[in-house]
């Protein structure tokens, strides 16, 4: 117990986890659906984005079911579709090489830290790194320090979300106030535009 307790405080002080840029700004924006609601998700993503006032950002994120193969193992786990933006928006850049940029496309993938390691484990650069995704590899372009993601990964979200395979009820806004703005005051402005 003793030894897990002092490692615990050495990887604390030694990888201190990730802060996002001004974490009190940023948030996710949930919704639900009922029957009769006339929008679906990405055109309502769109009506927020351009409606509200209450942030100086909205960018969309998706989550999507992915397969992975590795030395022979399917491995599925989550992915966030986002778009370059979202890297601008947290803060955070990669430990190892870069985001996500426009003309990656589905071509590219940024990992996290713990994934980096449980595929790759000691390597130190993206040389020549990719995954298998759907029976294709794609390389590697970044990898995110450690605390961000909780092993999971990134890639593109598709300029037009309503042609992706991803579910539409997926997709929801990641937001960071104005400065001068209230999570109360954007709470409002949220409901009035619901």
């Amino acid at each position: 117990g003793l030894s897990t307790t002092m490692f615990a405080v050495l990887d604390a002080v030694v990888n201190p986890e990730v802060a996002y840029r001004d974490p009190g700004t940023l948030f996710t924006i949930n919704w639900w659906f009922g029957r009769r609601n006339p929008m679906k998700p990405p055109e309502l993503y769109r009506y927020f984005r351009d409606q509200t006032r209450s942030f100086e950002a909205v960018v969309p994120v998706a989550w999507d079911q992915v397969t992975m193969d590795v030395a022979g193992e399917q491995w599925d786990f989550r992915v966030r579709r986002v778009t370059p933006s979202w890297f601008t928006l947290t803060g955070i850049a990669p430990r190892l090489g870069r985001g996500l940029v426009a003309s990656d496309g589905e071509d590219a993938v940024v990992l996290s830290w713990d994934l980096w390691k449980r595929i790759f484990g000691q390597r130190r650069g993206l040389d020549g790194a990719a995954v298998t995704l759907g029976g294709r590899p794609v390389p590697v372009v970044g990898v995110l320090p450690r605390g961000t993601g909780n092993g999971g990964a990134w890639m593109a979200l598709p300029a037009n979300i309503e042609s992706t395979v991803i579910t539409s009820a997926t997709v929801r806004p990641l937001v960071r106030l104005r400065a001068g703005v209230t999570r109360d005051e954007a709470d409002r402005e949220i409901k009035t535009l619901a």
